[in-house]
């Protein structure tokens, strides 16, 4: 890291560009691109999942968290 210093993370709010189910009481993130419309943020899910899809970590610009409760 060459001396450094890490920049810890902003969470925002975001408003889902796309539909998603999941397990309920699980915690999940999804990579998204984000879109500014207006005063709005939208984000667009990565279409394909996996962690093997080591394009979606150069074409998105971070992770959506969806929480157990969502």
């Amino acid at each position: 890291m060459a001396g450094v210093i890490p920049i810890p993370p902003v969470p925002s709010a975001v408003i889902a560009g796309f539909s998603y189910r999941k397990k309920a009481g699980r915690r999940e993130y999804l990579r998204v691109s984000l879109e500014q419309r207006g005063t709005q943020t939208i984000a667009t899910k990565y279409p394909v999942d996996g962690a093997g899809v080591i394009t979606s970590l150069t074409r998105t610009d971070g992770l959506v968290e969806l929480g157990e409760d969502r």
